[in-house]
This record gives structure tokens, sequence and C-alpha cells, in this order.
């Protein structure tokens, strides 16, 4: 699942997201936007914070503009 398929299906906004992750707002944009791949930290935290929704084969496999 995309990590913006998985903000909308729970609710929240950009920022509520970001600040869930503990990263700032530009940085939760450019992986939602495709423009950065996440390090491996950050997807870790991604995964567990999608309960497992969102896994780094999703920005991988991801159409890169």
């Amino acid at each position: 699942m995309k990590l913006r398929s998985y903000r909308k299906k729970i609710g929240i906004s950009q920022l509520e997201a970001a600040k869930q992750l503990g990263v700032t707002i530009d940085v939760y944009k450019s992986w939602e936007y495709n423009i950065r791949i996440p390090r491996a930290k950050n997807m870790n935290e991604i995964t567990s914070w999608s309960l497992g929704e969102v896994t780094p084969n999703d920005f991988y496999l991801a159409e890169r503009k």
C-alpha cells in the first residue's frame, strides 16, 4: 500500500503523519510524492507505524517521476 493511501485510510493529515513518524512535513511529503526514498531506519518506522501495510517495496516499486 502506498504511504498516501495508508494515511488517507486512517484519516490523518500529512502534518500529523509527519509528527507521528518524527520527521518534518517536507521530509514526509518527499516520501509521499516519491521524490525521495526513506532511509532504512525510517522505512522500519513506517512499516511499524502502518502495522505492516506500507513496506519498503512500496517505495522501490513506485514509478519515479
